[in-house]
């Protein structure tokens, strides 16, 4: 009799722990077929070539593992703050060697001109300009310039570095010739003009300056000749 109530027992047991194994092939969930789509990884493959030196690229930080709700007395509010942030993400994000993060990168497709994807991301940027952490928007498209991205790249993290009170960037150097009227106009390096928004194509002096004078308030404001 003893040994029937233990045969019932364990197969009890088996029917139990069969009950709650995963049901066919794949159960409830499935290994997804990559992380990226094939246009987040066409640009992934660029952006890694176009960041500083010593920089991580990560892809789809939750916001939540990037910022935190501001230390206030009242704790529900610091909840609903959280749960604004919890569920969002960005497409890719620079990280320092020290682990900090240093610029933020969209990769804005058709997707973003949805109204609430517009009201998504005006929130997102409210953000990242109250924490002084730049992030950069880049439209989608079907290949993308080293040299532009890395230039836009660049101009973004001039310009957070500029903003934070006590840093100062450093003058220029000075040239033998640089106190002399006649000296010749040197041209800005690509890394602090203006990229074309619809290829992304470094503009010269001369376009940035057509562009500012003849095009302002039109879209897109910064066009290259070929674009205009």
């Amino acid at each position: 009799m003893g040994i029937l109530i233990t045969i019932l027992v364990i197969a009890g047991a088996i029917l139990l722990i069969l009950k709650f194994l995963p049901k066919g092939k794949t159960g409830k969930y499935r290994l997804k077929s990559g992380l990226l789509t094939p246009t987040e990884l066409r640009f992934w493959d660029c952006l890694k070539t176009a960041t500083p030196e010593n920089t991580l690229v990560t892809f789809k930080q939750r916001l939540a593992d990037i910022f935190e709700p501001a230390s206030t007395g009242d704790k529900q509010e610091r909840w609903a703050a959280f749960n604004k942030i919890k569920a969002k993400h960005v497409d890719f994000l620079l990280i320092t060697g020290d682990g900090k993060p240093s610029l933020a990168v969209e990769l804005d497709d058709s997707s973003h001109m949805r109204s609430d994807r517009v009201a998504r991301d005006a929130f997102v940027d409210s953000i990242f300009a109250a924490t002084r952490l730049p992030i950069l928007h880049v439209p989608a498209k079907s290949s993308y310039s080293q040299d532009a991205l890395r230039a836009a790249i660049n101009e973004k993290l001039a310009t957070n570095l500029s903003k934070i009170p006590g840093v100062r960037q450093a003058p220029a150097a000075p040239t033998p010739d640089s106190d002399s009227k006649y000296a010749p106009k040197r041209e800005r390096p690509p890394s602090s003009r203006k990229v074309c928004e619809l290829c992304s194509t470094v503009l010269s002096e001369n376009e940035e300056s057509f562009c500012r004078m003849r095009r302002a308030g039109k879209s897109p404001q910064y066009a290259c000749r070929k674009c205009q």
